[in-house]
């Protein structure tokens, strides 16, 4: 029974959603696989690059090991992952490929206003993604 089930859920502190699914393969694709696209290629320029020059490994700074901790990921459950949701991760990479290019384009033309506007406007969207909240301890049965 699904009310029985949601009640499970949320006695264990989880926060129950019910979603249409491809609403939730499009909220996932976005906010885990994509992340997960982007430190996985991340390791892997750093890789090419530090097989040229050792020092890239060894100098590598806190953001890129915070950007890229969920490459350690186990890599058949994500395999899994990416094949099962495939239309909408494919939608979100192409999505993030727009913007990479859009940043490129600031770079190359020196366009420094429009490239501090793009920097100062992702701070102020970070600054705004709610963290995530710490879990609520299940009460204790109130019947007790």
């Amino acid at each position: 029974d699904l009310f029985l089930l949601r009640e499970l859920l949320e006695k264990i502190g989880a926060q129950v959603i019910i979603l249409e699914p491809k609403q939730h393969d499009q909220i996932v694709a976005l906010t885990s696989h994509l992340p997960h696209v982007v430190a996985v290629n991340l390791v892997h320029v750093i890789a090419q690059y530090g097989k040229e020059d050792e020092l890239v490994n060894s100098l590598v700074a806190g953001g890129f090991r915070d950007t890229t901790r969920v490459a350690a990921g186990d890599a058949t459950m994500w395999r899994d992952i990416f094949s099962n949701n495939k239309e909408m991760v494919i939608e979100a990479i192409e999505s993030f490929q727009q913007r990479l290019e859009e940043f490129k384009y600031l770079i190359i033309n020196d366009d420094l206003d429009k490239l501090e506007d793009n920097l100062e406007l992702a701070r102020d969207e970070r600054i705004k993604i709610p963290m995530k909240k710490k879990m609520k301890r299940p009460l204790e049965n109130p019947r007790d």
